[in-house]
């Protein structure tokens, strides 16, 4: 009996290890499991978004009217711009005094604080080959410092005293700093930038001068060009930070929703019309706890669109309608349209004045509120009189019907028509003209 007792706990014993052993198996050889995927989410930086490229707007020739360019930009690492931070280095102090040796801890923190203060000193030396002050590279590493820490001590208030004022619940300030200091934030891990690189020159350089510094990176940004600066602006439309509406757009999608350096076409143009084609969709790669690449989402990028216009045609008829040598009413809105009557291809959608693709985004607001509207598409958006356009339909009726010949003059003077004709516009404006 008690043999038989001993036999039943062994082979308990034995399936309950091999469970174990195969639960082991699983989490060390699937790598992309559901366990996987649960550890990596769960640590900080752990995934990384890969950007897209916004697709193109083209005319009938496939001449690009909007296209993304490449721009570079010097970007800083949080983890030396925080060096310059009194209250990270404060948090520091502190964290070494409670250490079994502080003294030791105290001087090796205080080693590491000089040598990255150092490192930082020669990367504000080397921006200002790029035409910047000290000030104002300082001003920016501040900037970091200050947005990064107001967000960690916001957290670490909501996290812990979410009831209570921070002030009220944690009296101490260096309590508070701890605690602040405690909190681990995405934004603590990506690169920052630094300073716009303008010209391939600029590029050239940074990467000579920044080649030893392991938290200075360079790095691309796609920016939206327009080579044909005013051409068409109406009707292409134009790019700028989203609003609240258009983040309802993608809410849903985590790949394709709006991230905070990212933009969207603004109303009424192609950009905003076709914000689904051109958007794209943003690729990503997922990572480990030992920093491991586990998964990759490619990058989808935006579709180009084709336009019926023929953009020189456009510019043709834009520089006719401004020219006050040729145009009397150079300085007044205007409007016109050129149509293919064997296709029914818009070549030319004309709305006058004009405004600057490239330089909208920053004086957005004269254009907003002058009194000649330059944002609105007059030649869609806004309805007049048919006024002379409808006449060409009315002479050919007329011709046709056999009312009048090609020989015939009619005149329209201000004063009442015959019997049997309709009195002239003029007339009707100004009857008294005809006296």
């Amino acid at each position: 009996m008690y043999t038989k007792r001993i036999k039943i706990f062994i082979i308990f014993i034995v399936l309950l290890l091999f469970v174990c052993l195969l639960r082991l198996a699983q989490m060390q050889l699937l790598s992309s499991s559901f366990y996987s995927d649960e550890i990596a989410k769960l640590k900080r930086g752990g995934s990384r978004p890969l950007k897209t490229v916004r697709g193109r707007v083209l005319d009938r020739k496939h001449r690009a009217l909007a296209v993304d360019e490449p721009k570079f930009q010097l970007c800083i690492s949080y983890a030396l711009t925080s060096f310059a931070d009194q209250r990270i280095v404060r948090s520091k102090l502190l964290e070494a005094a409670q250490r079994s040796n502080p003294d030791e801890a105290k001087a090796k923190i205080q080693q590491e604080i000089q040598a990255k203060l150092e490192d930082l000193h020669q990367i504000i030396d080397k921006c200002t080959y790029f035409g910047l002050e000290h000030v104002a590279i300082e001003d920016r590493i501040r900037e970091i410092n200050d947005e990064i820490w107001n967000l960690r001590t916001y957290l670490a208030w909501k996290r812990n005293y979410p009831n209570l004022a921070f002030e009220q619940a944690v009296p101490d300030a260096s309590d508070r700093l701890s605690l602040a200091a405690e909190v681990d934030i995405a934004e603590m891990h990506k690169s920052w930038l630094l300073l716009e690189l303008d010209t391939n020159d600029d590029v050239f350089t940074a990467q000579l001068e920044f080649a030893d510094f392991n938290d200075v990176e360079i790095l691309p940004k796609a920016q939206r060009s327009y080579p044909y600066g005013s051409v068409a602006a109406q009707t292409i439309g134009w790019v700028g930070p989203p609003q609240k509406d258009d983040k309802e757009l993608f809410a849903n999608d985590k790949l394709s929703s709006y991230l905070d350096d990212e933009v969207c076409g603004r109303r009424p143009g192609v950009e905003y019309v076709c914000e689904t084609i051109l958007r794209g969709k943003r690729g990503q790669e997922i990572y480990d706890i030992d920093r491991e690449l586990i998964n990759r989402t490619e990058t989808q990028f935006g579709k180009d669109v084709s336009l019926t216009l023929d953009i020189e045609l456009q510019e043709r008829i834009e520089k006719y309608l401004a020219n006050c040598q040729l145009n009397p009413n150079c300085r007044a809105p205007a409007a016109a349209v050129v149509i293919d009557v064997v296709t029914a291809d818009i070549l030319a959608l004309v709305s006058m004045p004009v405004f600057d693709l490239n330089r909208i985004r920053y004086n957005y607001t004269t254009f907003a509120h002058d009194p000649n509207e330059p944002l609105r598409n007059r030649a869609i958006n806004k309805q007049y009189p048919p006024g002379s356009v409808i006449k060409p339909l009315i002479l050919i009726t007329g011709l046709e019907s056999g009312k009048i010949d090609p020989h015939q003059i009619i005149s329209c003077p201000a004063k009442k028509a015959p019997k049997g004709w309709p009195s002239c516009w003029l007339y009707n404006r100004y009857p008294w003209m005809g006296h």
